[in-house]
């Protein structure tokens, strides 16, 4: 049984307005898996260890909106035709939130990642999505 090791490597945050700033604290980690695992959920829960997290600063009390990608696809590292989609993104706080009193919230992003089917090469995987932050 060949196993595999998927990690979203580096994740990019798109800065759309003034004085608001996102920075990545943790990538989203699916672990290792083996050809034939079942689809992987990865919860934006504080429970869940292996989701994204980003630190969001910006201007106290304001709200914000969070526009995340439908779907993405994972590249093997050393068999760039063998891909993996990653879909059904959920974060917390859910599509909209307020920063603090001091201007900060933490953005929690999971995902779902696909079966794994039989004969998918061996290897480390990874990807990149974008995450919205919008006042």
């Amino acid at each position: 049984m060949k196993s595999l090791f998927l990690i979203l490597l580096f994740l990019s945050i798109s800065n759309l307005t003034f004085g608001l700033t996102v920075t990545t604290t943790q990538n989203l980690n699916f672990g290792t898996l083996v050809q034939g695992d079942s689809a992987k959920t990865i919860r934006p829960s504080k429970a869940d260890t292996n989701n994204a997290r980003f630190d969001i600063v910006g201007e106290p009390n304001r709200s914000f909106m969070v526009i995340l990608p439908s779907e993405v696809e994972l590249f093997s590292a050393s068999t760039p035709s063998q891909t993996l989609k990653v879909g059904s993104f959920k974060s917390r706080p859910n599509i909209s939130g307020s920063l603090n009193r001091k201007g900060k919230k933490e953005l929690r992003v999971g995902a779902k990642l696909q079966k794994i089917p039989n004969g998918q090469a061996s290897g480390s995987y990874f990807g990149y999505f974008i995450v919205d932050v919008i006042y």
